[in-house]
């Protein structure tokens, strides 16, 4: 798995760093939505934000997220972060598949209410 990964494109969005080290790896310092927008409207396949939940709460208001998958860990936690931090307001999202996997995570399909055309842009997050 990690070697298809290390193959894909990727973009990383951030203020701070000065270099994105990781292979096929692009650092992008301008406003994520602006540039998510951008590669939308281009031909293409799916892109995919995997394990940033700040990101994704930032995308909420721009309506830029298709679909999210949820993995849900059967480990209780005391303390932790908000799944999707930044998100300002509410965001309703319907279940649309859920799918239990041999190590008793569960991985859960979710696609924003408001949205009725096709689902191409897609969330990870992993609650743990």
């Amino acid at each position: 798995m990690a070697h298809k990964m290390n193959n894909l494109n990727k973009i990383v969005f951030s203020h701070t760093l000065e270099r994105a080290d990781w292979q096929n790896a692009v650092l992008v310092k301008e406003d994520a939505a602006t540039v998510l927008r951008r590669m939308k409207a281009m031909p293409g396949g799916d892109m995919a934000i995997l394990g940033s939940s700040k990101l994704a709460g930032s995308l909420f208001p721009h309506d830029l997220i298709d679909e999210f998958r949820i993995l849900v860990a059967p480990v209780l936690l005391g303390k932790g972060h908000t799944l999707f931090e930044g998100a300002a307001g509410q965001y309703k999202l319907a279940l649309t598949r859920a799918r239990m996997l041999r190590s008793g995570n569960v991985l859960l399909y979710y696609r924003p209410e408001r949205r009725s055309h096709q689902l191409t842009l897609k969330h990870s997050a992993i609650s743990g």
